[in-house]
């Protein structure tokens, strides 16, 4: 019998930022009389990092969870679960967001340290 996970369960893992990182994709659904809230919370840009290593950090975390979250998109798409999809498609939205956003702060400090390089350069 296939397992299904729970809206709950996606939403303690993507919302929360308590949620531990080995947390397993797939639980047991939650028994038909309990009808989960659907409230997606609002997703929230990390705060800005200060040093390129830091960024870079950042972004590796955000690209592994929007692969998380993909991979949540696809098994609520292949089990029919409308409610599960919609919740997984808006984070994987949100976090295609942040890596766009993280990727425009990123782009420009390299420029400036580029820009930096060529004038030290030609003194």
């Amino acid at each position: 019998m296939p397992h299904l996970f729970s809206i709950k369960h996606i939403k303690s893992m993507f919302f929360s930022s308590t949620a531990p990182e080995n947390t397993p994709f797939i639980t047991p659904k939650p028994p038909a009389t309990s009808k989960p809230s659907i409230t997606p919370e609002p997703s929230v840009a990390p705060e800005p990092p200060v040093s390129q290593d830091d960024l870079q950090r950042a972004l590796e975390k955000l690209k592994t969870k929007l692969a998380r979250s993909i991979e949540l998109e696809d098994e609520a798409h292949r089990e029919g679960r409308t409610v599960a999809l919609r919740l997984a498609q808006g984070q994987s939205e949100g976090y295609r967001l942040q890596i766009e956003e993280m990727k425009k702060k990123f782009s420009p400090s390299l420029m400036m340290k580029a820009i930096q390089k060529a004038k030290s350069l030609h003194f």
